[in-house]
């Protein structure tokens, strides 16, 4: 793939429809629909191709089997240090603070793309609001570390507290938008 840039990258897959192909980490996983995501998004027409795993996905994308891969950054960061693949944007609303240098894939010029990977900690249904704020303000004071942050940045991630509230939202959200993408791009998840 010749593309240097993200906006490159969308030129030379809209001049060839259905020619070029993504690898995912398999049918159904965040990175395959990441890239149907910025297929309806963008208007592309990449083709799916599943492995099983991060692992085999970043040596299909090495050995120049496929032309597009989507990865967190911890997975496919040392690949691109040793100059074996070419990271070209970040799909999260913003650039990330370990790859400053990385637009974010709305900055490059798909506007409104965004999709990021996030992980909370969920108590059993009917704990008590005071238990839940207790559990909430300790993570907030470990996530204003700065050892956690520095340790959550060397893998590419970073530690945004929220509310209850916030995170019950952004699961709603989620759910509408992922369920979308699924549906519009045909996903078979059975």
């Amino acid at each position: 793939m010749p593309a240097q840039t993200l906006p490159e990258l969308l030129a030379n897959v809209k001049a060839n429809p259905d020619k070029v192909l993504y690898g995912s980490a398999g049918i159904g996983s965040s990175t395959h629909l990441v890239g149907e995501l910025l297929n309806g998004a963008a208007g592309l027409e990449m083709r799916h191709v599943p492995y099983r795993g991060g692992g085999p996905l970043l040596a299909a994308l090495v050995a120049g089997d496929i032309q597009v891969g989507f990865e967190t950054i911890s997975g496919v960061k040392p690949f691109a240090e040793g100059g074996r693949v070419r990271m070209v944007a970040v799909t999260s609303k913003a650039r990330n603070a370990t790859v400053p240098q990385l637009p974010s894939v709305a900055e490059a010029g798909v506007n409104g793309f965004y999709a990021t990977l996030w992980e909370a900690l969920f108590l059993p249904k009917g704990t008590l609001d005071a238990i839940v704020m207790r559990w909430n303000t300790a993570m907030k004071k470990v996530l204003a570390s700065p050892k956690v942050l520095k340790r959550l940045a060397d893998f590419g991630l970073e530690g945004i507290p929220s509310t209850p509230q916030q995170l019950g939202a952004q699961i709603e959200a989620d759910i509408v938008k992922w369920a979308t993408v699924i549906k519009s791009a045909y996903v078979n998840m059975e």
